[in-house]
């Protein structure tokens, strides 16, 4: 059985596949060789697409998923803080909450196979990871997997002397990676896996996330599959003989001032068993009237989060819902759940939200600032790929010339501006369109927005600039090279003669 490692950098969200001198080494890469553009049935268009660009890596010119075969141990060493184990902790927790058929788990010793996160000084990297290159600053990691098995160890090093902030920012990124969540999606409506990152904190699921997360999970995706391989195993689902759906719903419910909503939390991989289309309901009041009735449609993604809320509620009566699932030949066993309205404010998410009291114009400039704030993140992220570019720049060079240029410290110059980036990046994430209740709130945010996508404009021509710059040095580094080779000839064709 063959065994390959590869090593990745930390770029905030760009991993990069560092090319090793070791023969028949293969180095899985940004993004899928051949992405399947139409989802199979069951599987949103934006699902697919982003769980193509999360999940899948370029294995010798192939797109494989290295999912591991297992549930993954995860280890934490070093000398982490408090927040450190927080972040660790939290973050195993909020993978969990949508995995079923694949869960980490924490263990106190360190695995032969596993996850290794280890917190030490950034002079210590190369003890861990001996390849570890010097332009890895606050956070290092490397990955070892089986051809037809997928991952079986990954390990991370992470600067103890980096601030609080970068490491919770690096414990999280490495502990996705790490599950085997090796890409990034440009979809900005995830939270746990775009280029854009928030700065602090552990960073709970979006709704994107979650199904990435459930699809990752589930039994049709599997180790070493391609993403062909994994759309005919969701097809194949649909073709067998099913009877009547088996599967349970279990509902929950939430409650809110006014407002109950009653989700419906079900196995994607035994929906895809059953070929779920639909959920039938039937919600009572306390006097056994029905209140309301329908059928949500699930048949377009599996693997999203459906709820049904009944909003209006003026009293203190406690509600009941009736549910069954739904499929071609007929309706699965019921599903009950109560509840009656709380106090707190619904989630501004859920279906049915509450901005029907809000003024048209207000809206509207809401709409302009959430806009305005996504054009910005856009920007920001624009930069990271403009500074990925700039640590690549010497991969074009001849071999001589690119030996001469890694002899250098010009790399460094593509980290001169990571402060400036990372503090306008913390600058836009904090803008949140959604908490302005007023015109002129949500126009101030615009204005912000505006600004500062300016500002990350600006720095993406400076890197650009930059990366010119080095470029150039291929030249220089020709000449050098050149004379070298007159004195090797020297060398070879007079002292040595004489010697």
């Amino acid at each position: 059985m063959m065994r390959f490692r590869i090593k990745i950098y930390k770029f905030l969200r760009y991993f990069l596949a560092i090319s090793l001198a070791i023969s028949g080494l293969a180095i899985p890469t940004q993004s899928a060789s051949a992405e399947i553009t139409l989802p199979p049935k069951g599987v949103s268009q934006e699902l697919w697409q982003a769980f193509q660009e999360v999940v899948m890596k370029n294995v010798s010119n192939e797109d494989r998923n290295l999912r591991w075969n297992t549930n993954p141990s995860f280890y934490i060493s070093g000398n982490p803080t408090a927040a450190d184990n927080n972040t660790f902790q939290g973050t195993l927790v909020e993978i969990r909450k949508y995995c079923t058929n694949i869960q980490p788990n924490l263990i106190t010793s360190e695995p032969f196979e596993g996850v290794i996160l280890k917190y030490i000084p950034r002079v210590d990297f190369k003890k861990i990871i001996p390849e570890t290159p010097e332009s890895a600053t606050s956070s290092y990691a490397s990955y070892l997997y089986y051809l037809n098995r997928g991952l079986t160890k990954f390990t991370a090093t992470i600067s103890t002397e980096a601030s609080q902030a970068q490491r919770d920012i690096d414990t999280q990124i490495r502990m996705y990676q790490g599950f085997g969540l090796l890409g990034y999606t440009k979809n900005l409506k995830s939270n746990m896996f775009s280029w854009i990152f928030p700065s602090t904190g552990v960073i709970t699921a979006s709704e994107l996330d979650k199904q990435i997360l459930r699809l990752y999970c589930s039994s049709y995706s599997r180790s070493w599959d391609t993403s062909q391989q994994t759309f005919d195993a969701i097809a194949s689902s649909w073709t067998k003989k099913i009877n009547i759906p088996n599967i349970n719903l279990n509902v929950k419910v939430g409650e809110y001032k006014n407002q109950l909503n009653f989700g419906f939390n079900f196995d994607p991989s035994q929906a895809l068993d059953n070929q779920l289309t639909g959920i039938q309901y039937t919600i009572y009041d306390s006097a056994g009237s029905v209140a309301t009735s329908g059928k949500v449609d699930v048949s377009a993604n599996l693997f999203k989060s459906y709820e049904v809320v009944l909003g209006g509620i003026k009293d203190n009566s406690r509600y009941k819902i009736e549910a069954y699932p739904v499929n071609s030949n007929g309706n699965g066993a019921i599903s009950k759940g109560e509840g009656r309205a709380g106090t707190q404010a619904a989630p501004t998410d859920s279906a049915g939200n509450n901005t029907s009291d809000a003024s048209a114009e207000l809206q509207d400039a809401k709409n302009a600032a959430e806009d305005s704030t996504n054009a910005a993140k856009e920007a920001s992220s624009a930069f990271q790929s403009a500074k990925s570019d700039c640590v690549a720049v010497s991969a074009d060079f001849e071999f001589s010339e690119q030996e001469l240029f890694d002899s250098t410290n010009l790399i460094s110059a593509c980290e001169q501006l990571n402060e400036r980036a990372a503090l306008l990046r913390a600058k836009i994430l904090a803008l949140d369109p959604k908490k302005a209740t007023s015109i002129e709130q949500a126009n101030k945010i615009t204005s912000e927005a505006n600004m500062y996508a300016e500002n990350a404009d600006s720095l993406v021509a400076e890197i650009q600039d930059i990366t010119d710059e080095l470029a150039a040095t291929e030249l220089d580094f020709s000449r050098i090279s050149l004379l070298l080779e007159s004195l090797n000839n020297l060398e070879v064709n007079v002292i040595d003669p004489w010697t």
